[in-house]
């Protein structure tokens, strides 16, 4: 379950009329073996004081051979149009789970600018 910092349940993707579309052209074992994937590494960023990450960290930046590829084939091999529709991907997949996830945009400063979000599982 994905909740704003107000504690409200959040129910679409953003720009859903572009995430539908792009998820057309994914079969539905490419589109579960990518929520697979997200799970995956998801689950492995939990330590004992709880699950926190930012969604650009967990991507890594080489996709080949991991479900994220299909994601780049279908931006037309356009780096920046994938990482927002991975980013989507995230989202969703966050949206669709048992636990609460809330999120928030955080500057990471380094020399490459992270643009992705940070979520953490929140017990309230």
């Amino acid at each position: 379950m994905l909740i704003d910092l107000d504690g409200n349940e959040i129910k679409y993707v953003p720009y859903q009329d572009q995430f539908d579309l792009r998820n057309r052209r994914l079969t539905p074992d490419e589109q579960h073996a990518i929520e697979e994937e997200i799970n995956r590494r998801v689950d492995e960023q939990e330590t004992d004081e709880g699950l926190i990450f930012c969604s650009s960290f967990i991507a890594g930046s080489d996709w080949s051979g991991t479900p994220f590829q299909r994601l780049y084939e279908i931006c037309g091999e356009d780096e920046e149009v994938a990482k927002l529709f991975y980013g989507q991907w995230c989202w969703f997949t966050l949206m669709n789970r048992p636990d609460r996830f809330r999120f928030e945009r955080i500057e990471h400063l380094g020399p490459d600018r992270i643009c992705g979000l940070t979520y953490w599982r929140s017990d309230n």
